[in-house]
């Protein structure tokens, strides 16, 4: 599978440089300007040549248009990343798009509305306009962040084909529907099919979450690990924990397990260097259990090799939000995963889960959790985090038809929102 990465250069050398990094452990034959001349007046025709011959096509667009060829096949004055745009188009290529936040931080001489020559700044919000109108595109921050997203939205296309198998009569044992595919799972008459990919990335995913324990190591809980940047831009690049508010909490307080930063720890069960439990610092931001009952912790220090999940920027279109109970747990609704701790014990996964519904704060699904998993990442398709689990109950159905036994977790999109309307 080859792969063309195209952006303009200069501003975009460190994040072009991570993604390489990322695409070299997927093993994928990855094509670009630094494999014959690293500038922006690179020879059109051989990028050309290299979009029509690649099987995906990788596009990053910061604030720079990029150069603009005066070759006599270019009559619309447009640069050579538009170029490459278009042309993996037109050769009906796999086209992933990536698109610099409005809100990070950069170098005004790096935009071109500032320290363009010509019509650039107006020609890159054109595009990067176009762009968001006409696919659905990812946003980064940070190189690290754009090269996880490039990542997993790769592996997605490499995955497509190996996750069309079929058992039996194909339909799912739990819900007599079609069969559910998570980009990584296939479920079938006789249970599921985990591809090697799928299972690395799980893998990798496992080694952001833990264990949350109090200071005699008895586990009470689950966590996970996120960069700051992947909630507020304040927060910066370091890892912080995610649990529930009613799991560790500023003030002791009735409903809660009575644990503050100093009587808790996190103990990350696939260590790199060693088992001892990682001592917090702070919460630098909470929300009380009857509201988004989330805390953000500080930690002491930061673990050598987890990286920290990504949270999704949107969450799945759902099949069946509405209707009577029967249709909503018999839809062919999103899948959705969850790695904790169950009853304290082994990092265990959560295969088998399916999205029911959502509103502005909150998340429904079925999946198998049992005390202990609090605090477990609910996982998209891609492994990307949407969602923080916190019970599983006779819950009232977001769909207004009665109670059922089913899981809640607070949604990922509502903390960040919470942020910006508090920091800003």
């Amino acid at each position: 599978m080859k792969i063309y990465v195209s952006s303009t250069f200069e501003d975009l050398k460190e994040f072009r440089a991570e993604v390489y990094r990322q695409l070299r452990k997927l093993r994928a034959d990855a094509a670009a300007m630094e494999d014959y001349v690293a500038s922006e007046k690179r020879p059109l025709a051989k990028c050309l040549e290299d979009v029509a011959d690649s099987d995906i096509y990788v596009g990053i667009f910061a604030w720079r248009y990029g150069y603009i060829p005066k070759e006599r096949g270019n009559p619309e004055s447009r640069s050579i990343t538009e170029l490459e745009y278009r042309t993996a188009g037109q050769h009906s290529k796999e086209r992933l798009i990536f698109l610099l936040r409005e809100d990070a931080p950069w170098k005004p001489s790096l935009m071109d509305a500032h320290a363009g020559e010509g019509d650039g700044g107006k020609q890159i919000e054109r595009l990067r306009e176009e762009l968001r109108t006409s696919h659905t595109v990812s946003f980064f921050s940070t190189p690290d962040e754009l090269a996880k997203e490039v990542s997993a939205a790769v592996a997605n296309v490499l995955l497509r084909p190996v996750v069309q198998l079929h058992v039996g009569d194909g339909r799912s044992p739990a819900t007599g529907s079609q069969p559910i595919s998570t980009g990584s799972v296939h479920y079938s008459s006789h249970g599921f099919f985990l591809t090697w990919y799928a299972y690395c990335r799980g893998s990798d995913a496992a080694h952001s979450v833990g264990r949350i324990e109090d200071v005699e190591g008895k586990a009470l809980a689950s966590g996970f690990l996120v960069s700051g940047v992947n909630l507020h831009q304040q927060l910066g690049s370091e890892l912080y924990l995610l649990t529930p508010g009613h799991v560790i909490a500023r003030e002791k307080t009735q409903g809660s397990f009575n644990l503050t930063v100093d009587q808790a720890r996190f103990r990350l069960t696939i260590p790199y260097e060693s088992e001892e439990p990682i001592r917090l610092t702070d919460i630098v931001w909470s929300s009380p259990v009857d509201a988004l009952d989330l805390s953000v912790i500080r930690l002491q220090r930061q673990p050598r090799g987890a990286s920290g999940l990504t949270v999704a920027d949107r969450l799945p279109v759902l099949t069946s939000t509405s209707g009577s109970m029967e249709a909503m747990f018999g839809s062919s609704n999103e899948p959705v995963i969850l790695i904790g701790h169950p009853k304290g014990g082994e990092l265990a996964f959560s295969l088998g889960g399916m999205l029911l519904a959502y509103d502005d704060t909150q998340l429904q699904y079925v999946a198998e959790t049992e005390a202990g998993s609090a605090g477990s990442p609910v996982l998209n398709r891609l492994w990307r985090v949407i969602g923080v689990h916190r019970l599983r109950g006779d819950i009232a159905l977001l769909n207004g038809q009665g109670k059922a036994r089913v899981c809640q977790a607070v949604s990922l999109l509502a903390v960040r929102q919470a942020l910006n309307a508090q920091l800003g």
